[in-house]
């Protein structure tokens, strides 16, 4: 019996993966780093161009990677939906961004947008996001990077499935944005506000669940109702401690489940008052549940349900 000649050896794996479910050939793609999945198209004439056309795909570029082949990717992939579009940009791709805002937003659903600016100076301003960014209505998360994000656009419907918000040194074209923002997305469950430098709006969120504030530049937050919150991490500078009463500013969190608080008193000495420990504080954590309170000047100070 003669062996099977390497031709055939090697066209059998690609008629074997193609014997199985479009559907089961679908996922295993989805599951793949795009790198890989796009080296699918050597493996056969049948799957030069099937990845093309896989819905729910994650467009995640590695660092480093050249402009020119996001725009290749972009343009080769067909399908509307994308599960999640990542890329770090700097000086050499920043100009083809806009671009790649406007590509996904002319699809039917973009669950997820992550975009980080290689720092080469200290201003946000350096990078100015393009407005299609507010056209990503199927958004579930946006993860923005040391930016400036334009005015919002008339009619701005906001973002209704968004869960997830976290802006690491965003700044703000407009006062009240970051507001609108929050109020136009009733899904919201994560929000976290890093080092931005218009963060004065109120915060209100009918179904967030957890929430992250840090800012070395500006601590003028103001709180609405957060019924939900399970979780909160507030890093402030002191003039936080300086404009607001503590207690006051603390009785905003009645309902949370652990809360960590981190400011630089300056040799103050932080007093939770009257004010704050009888803010519905036994009520909003459930009656058989007690607040650790530790107050430190100079350090931290860290309030955890127990």
């Amino acid at each position: 019996m003669e062996p099977p000649s390497p031709s055939r050896v090697a066209a059998e794996p690609a008629d074997l993966l193609s014997s199985l479910p479009a559907a089961l050939l679908d996922e295993i793609l989805r599951r793949l780093d795009l790198r890989d999945v796009v080296r699918t198209s050597a493996l056969s004439r049948a799957w030069r161009r099937r990845w093309e056309s896989v819905p729910g795909l994650a467009l995640c570029f590695p660092e480093g990677t050249p402009p020119c082949t996001v725009d290749r990717v972009l343009f080769q992939y067909t399908c509307p939906s994308v599960s999640r579009f990542a890329f770090h940009a700097d000086g050499g791709s920043v100009s083809h961004v806009d671009h790649w805002l406007l590509a996904l937003s002319r699809r039917r659903s973009v669950e997820s947008i992550s975009i980080r600016w290689d720092v080469v100076t200290s201003d946000p301003d350096a990078f100015t996001l393009h407005s299609s960014i507010f056209s990503c209505a199927g958004l579930v998360s946006l993860r923005l990077h040391w930016c400036r994000i334009p005015p919002l656009p008339v009619g701005f419907a906001g973002f209704p499935v968004l869960e997830e918000l976290c802006l690491n040194n965003a700044v703000f074209s407009l006062y009240g944005q970051l507001q609108a923002i929050i109020r136009g997305s009733p899904r919201l469950r994560v929000l976290s506000l890093e080092d931005g430098q218009d963060y004065a709006d109120m915060i209100a969120a009918p179904n967030l669940h957890s929430l992250s504030l840090h800012s070395e530049h500006y601590s003028d937050w103001r709180f609405g109702e957060l019924p939900c919150l399970q979780d909160a991490y507030i890093c402030a500078q002191s003039c936080l401690l300086l404009r607001y009463d503590f207690g006051r500013f603390l009785a905003g969190f009645s309902q949370v489940r652990k809360l960590t608080f981190f400011s630089p008193a300056q040799g103050r000495e932080m007093v939770a008052n009257q004010e704050f420990l009888n803010a519905q504080w036994t009520d909003g954590i459930k009656a058989s549940a007690q607040a650790q309170v530790l107050f430190k000047p100079k350090s931290e100070c860290v309030l955890e349900s127990v």
